[in-house]
């Protein structure tokens, strides 16, 4: 017993010592980017500049994300797409064949792990097959409404349209590639609050707020980790000319926005592989910070130390670990401590003190170490508390040490 106070002091300045030291990579290593093609009628020259600058795009990926990235590419249109293979024409359903006016009029898949194209596939040549998907679409795009769709748990599922595409423990980058606002889905969700006699304001957010809760909803992945790439007309600096069709992409600009992660591209730019290769830059950033970021919303999402509700349930256990480390510890110290400041010539009070003011010192220490643990952080409450009885413990020490030795 005698030796538990060095042992226990050595275990917590190791411990938090470990914490600090640790570095692990928290870069991601899976990338599922899903590009939303507006296949409307004013769409086909758009789409033959993202084909026929698709290589740039293709070669910079592996050249920023690293060689070794697993990546996941897939095409859907911003409607029901006729041109798509029997059973796999709906909204959202990933694109392995094309038909129509402008399209590349060709079977580009299954690929070689689903209706997705991987590292196992010829990238470039089967992506400029399938993105070529026409201007034979609707004038009524639904943009947002074609993204959460493809990623929604169903068609996800074994055996679905999209089986396999989107992991759970990937970055989700969208590319969103359209010349109209997307507004579809904002005038049947205003259309729904009329009918139920509501203001938008009273649906708990704005349209491009319920749009960000809606694709996190179906990925399952946080915003944290999810990129939006937004090419659209309205971007400043654009060189759209005054008569170029389509509207300026205000709503969509305003939902890209509110991703820590995020990119405005030109859509009247001459060319898209400049455009996307900057784009990387964001998805770079967001790969390198993803464990963070998914740990992070675990937090949010379980409740942290200082918050009510889930998250007492952190403070209570770190608090009492806390308490039951410093009793045992004190003890300890005091025990040991003092006895050996007896055995020198201290009086037996100070030398009580001083073996209380260890043990409070190294409880406090410990107390701090498992705030970190928890992942409450050291200004967390239990961070604070054991920070306070560390400094209790560190004055009541000095003051037993140093006024205890009788004169002589």
């Amino acid at each position: 017993m005698r030796n538990l106070v060095w042992l226990a002091w050595i275990w917590a300045l190791g411990g938090c010592a470990s914490e600090l030291e640790e570095e692990e990579d928290d870069s991601c290593d899976k990338v599922d980017i899903l590009f939303v093609v507006d296949n409307s009628g004013s769409m086909g020259d758009n789409q033959k500049n993202l084909v026929d600058n698709f290589p740039k795009f293709a070669q910079s990926i592996q050249s920023t994300l690293g060689p070794e990235i697993d990546y996941h590419v897939g095409i859907v249109t911003s409607d029901d797409y006729a041109g798509n293979a029997t059973g796999c024409q709906q909204l959202g359903a990933l694109v392995t064949q094309t038909s129509g006016t402008e399209s590349s009029g060709a079977v580009c898949g299954p690929f070689k792990e689903g209706r997705f194209l991987s590292r196992q596939d010829s990238l470039v040549p089967s992506f400029q097959c399938a993105a070529r998907v026409g201007s034979s679409g609707s004038g009524m795009e639904d943009v947002i409404g074609a993204a959460a769709s493809a990623l929604a748990p169903g068609i996800n599922a074994s055996g679905a349209c999209n089986a396999g595409f989107l992991r759970e423990d990937s970055l989700l980058v969208l590319v969103l590639l359209t010349d109209e606002d997307t507004m579809t889905a904002g005038e049947q969700f205003r259309q729904m609050l009329t009918d139920a006699g509501l203001t938008e304001g009273a649906s708990g957010g704005t349209l491009p707020e319920l749009w960000k809760r809606r694709i996190a909803q179906e990925s399952g992945h946080a915003p944290g980790n999810t990129v939006v790439v937004t090419l659209a007309k309205g971007v400043p600096g654009n060189v759209c000319r005054a008569d170029e069709a389509g509207s300026d992409g205000a709503v969509l600009m305003q939902f890209t926005g509110q991703y820590k992660y995020n990119f405005l591209g030109d859509i009247c730019a001459a060319d898209y592989g400049d455009v996307l290769v900057k784009a990387l830059a964001p998805v770079d950033n967001a790969c390198k910070e993803y464990q963070v970021n998914r740990e992070e919303a675990e937090e949010d999402e379980e409740g942290t130390c200082a918050d009510e509700g889930p998250g007492t349930k952190d403070w209570l256990f770190s608090s009492l670990v806390l308490a039951s480390t410093t009793l045992v510890v004190a003890w300890a110290g005091l025990q040991t401590l003092s006895r050996q400041l007896a055995r020198s010539g201290h009086r037996q009070g100070p030398a009580n003190m001083a073996g209380l003011g260890l043990g409070l010192l190294m409880g406090g220490i410990l107390g701090s170490c498992v705030a970190v643990f928890r992942e409450c952080g050291i200004f967390s409450a239990p961070g604070w508390l054991g920070m306070g009885v560390a400094l209790v413990g560190l004055v009541l020490l000095l003051l037993g040490t140093l006024t205890g030795r009788p004169s002589r």
